[in-house]
């Protein structure tokens, strides 16, 4: 919900023209002189990387020429990207009232670090959105029919004031560009066009930004409630055949850098600390490890992560229940031209103490039996968490549940979740309850883990109705970064979890194939499907205590026998189809794991009785 407040303090001031504030940060913003109805919206560009940050492109209905915006007539398409996450694009329509129709879509490339295409298609019927010319996302609900009004074309980068929306900015990360290569207009044509969908668009004109075509673009002087900054022409340079939009300090306006790369923070896990620079490093002098010190400990190497901000040291000493400083010294460069170069700066190290396994959040909730209370993720000191969003709660009872609280509580509207992990495989279960809509097809979002779509078009009102909890199973997710990432996109309305549970199965592939000694194999049962016993395979690397689990599709643990001490080799086990009371399950299908000292297994088997 605060999003689309956000979003509606940000448009509704949009037109309020306030030239009088003089804030302490500087933005940019270019728009076209004409508005358009209809038609194909390109843009290729590369987005600012600092928290706290965004950089658009957009279509808006500005009231002008004839002074007639008001919120009730509130048209706008939005193409958002926020510095604060390097996986991820935000679309937008806005209409009268105002209504928001947002998801944030997860990309498999990082926006700030190269150029993207990104595309608005807008017709009466539907509004999609393009990434490098691939349709990835269309609306074509009923309020698509309220977009009738031309809009104008819009660019611009500024700082809201809502951390828990774009994050927290830090002074430090400015100065901030982002680049725009070239726009294009293509006019709906339906049944004469050669370009877009169904060859239903024309080109008008692409504007390649060699020059400032004062015909078609004009530069924005103004601000509203809600944004950090002013806009200012001298935040918009037109160079080397781009158009870069800055943000700035009041002093140092334009395209230009100044200021050395400083670490922002650094928190320390086990063999490692990480660190933030304030901007893009030269890879070279940032993986000198000389030019990092820390007291007490060794720093075996320097590794620059994609992004050319996050820097890991690797230190094997290091002491998870003691305190730290890392000292930056003289030497690590940025990229501008001429490069700046870092000067003594001493920041604490956060300790990050691992979680216990199994991890059970109570998402959006307090503390409940072996549930952990929610809350927001915060790169520099959270071992979990939640981005965006807010938290909900009912205090009607929940079904196919015992652990109501969990159920209860939920966060709406959320994009991300982070989980602190050790490397390895894990099993992991999505709590949900619809306790908002009562009929299907009013919330739909689709889940990412760890850069894999697993669920497409969840709708929890169709899985399990209103007010019932439904759990949904992901049989083994491998982690290795230390961070596991769940996304959260929406098709219709705002996505919704209320609950995560976390279990460790054991190594990654990777670590099985440096560690062969550990490995497991466990096989499909014999026979599958198969009514009254069937025969579980498996083979043991080493002699270790074995248990065998099922599980329910729900996620709940109905079976469990402890095998004892079995010698490596070829060992089975008859499973006679029961529960932990002695009961014949029903039919449909269940999850078996085997579990030893140092892995376990899931497989899926089918009951027909």
């Amino acid at each position: 919900m605060k999003k689309f407040i956000y979003a509606f303090l940000y448009i509704i001031f949009f037109s309020l023209v306030v030239y009088a504030q003089n804030k302490t940060y500087k933005g940019a913003e270019l728009r076209t002189k004409e508005s358009y109805k209809y038609g194909r919206f390109e843009v290729r560009m590369k987005s600012v990387q600092v928290e706290g940050t965004l950089s658009t492109f957009f279509t808006y209905f500005d009231g002008l020429p004839d002074d007639d915006w008001s919120s009730s007539k509130w048209n706008e398409i939005d193409i958002e990207i926020l510095g604060r996450y390097n996986n991820s694009v935000q679309w937008n329509t806005i209409t009268g009232g105002p209504s928001n129709h947002v998801r944030s879509e997860f990309t498999n490339f990082n926006p700030h670090t190269d150029f993207h295409t990104y595309g608005i298609e807008w017709t009466e019927s539907y509004v999609a959105f393009f990434i490098d010319g691939k349709e990835v996302y269309r609306q074509t609900e009923e309020h698509i029919q309220a977009l009738t009004r031309a809009q104008k074309i819009m660019m611009n980068i500024w700082l809201p004031q809502y951390a828990d929306w774009v994050g927290t900015f830090n002074p430090n990360s400015l100065p901030a560009f982002a680049y725009y290569d070239w726009v294009s207009y293509s006019a709906y044509t339906p049944g004469n066009g050669n370009y877009g969908t169904s060859n239903n668009f024309t080109l008008q004109w692409k504007d390649d930004f060699d020059f400032e075509n004062t015909n078609r673009w004009e530069r924005a002087t103004h601000t509203w409630t809600g944004n950090n900054v002013n806009m200012v022409k001298e935040n918009i340079v037109f160079k080397d055949g781009m158009m870069i939009l800055c943000l700035t300090d009041a002093i140092n306006l334009g395209y230009v850098d100044r200021n050395p790369p400083r670490l922002l923070w650094a928190r320390s896990s086990t063999g490692k600390i990480t660190a933030l620079f304030s901007e893009i490093v030269d890879k070279q002098s940032a993986e000198t490890t000389s030019n990092y010190f820390v007291s007490g400990l060794e720093i075996k190497s320097a590794s620059l992560q994609p992004d050319g901000r996050t820097i890991i040291l690797e230190c094997p000493g290091i002491d998870i229940n003691f305190s730290y400083n890392l000292l930056l010294q003289r030497g690590v460069k940025d990229i501008a031209n001429p490069s700046n170069q870092s000067s003594l700066i001493n920041v604490p190290v956060t300790v990050s103490k691992p979680l216990q396994l199994p991890i059970r959040i109570n998402v959006g909730g307090e503390v409940f039996s072996n549930y952990l209370k929610d809350q927001t993720y915060l790169p520099q000191s959270s071992q979990y968490g939640y981005n965006e969003g807010m938290q909900a709660n009912t205090n009607e009872s929940i079904s196919n549940t015992d652990d109501d609280p969990v159920f209860q509580a939920e966060v709406n509207g959320l994009v991300k979740y982070f989980i602190h992990v050790p490397v390895g495989s894990y099993f992991i279960r999505l709590l949900f309850s619809e306790n908002y809509f009562s009929e299907a097809g009013k919330r739909v979002f689709d889940v990412y883990v760890e850069n894999n779509l697993v669920f497409d078009n969840i709708d929890v009102y169709k899985e399990a109705g209103q007010k019932k909890a439904l759990i949904k199973i992901i049989p083994t997710v491998e982690v290795l970064d230390g961070l596991l990432e769940l996304h959260f996109a929406a098709e219709i309305q705002r996505p919704i979890l209320n609950g995560l549970i976390i279990d460790y199965l054991g190594p990654t592939k990777v670590e099985i194939n440096d560690q062969s000694e550990s490995k497991t194999y466990l096989n499909q049962n014999y026979p599958n499907p198969f009514n009254g016993s069937t025969r579980i395979n498996f083979l043991l690397a080493k002699s270790t205590n074995v248990k065998f689990k099922v599980y329910d599709i729900l996620g709940k643990e109905i079976f469990a026998q402890d095998l004892g001490f079995l010698y490596a080799g070829d060992n089975n086990f008859i499973w006679n189809a029961v529960n932990n009371q002695g009961k014949t399950l029903v039919s449909g299908v269940y999850l078996y794991s085997i579990e030893t000292n140092y892995r376990s297994e899931v497989k899926k088997l089918i009951i027909i009785n």
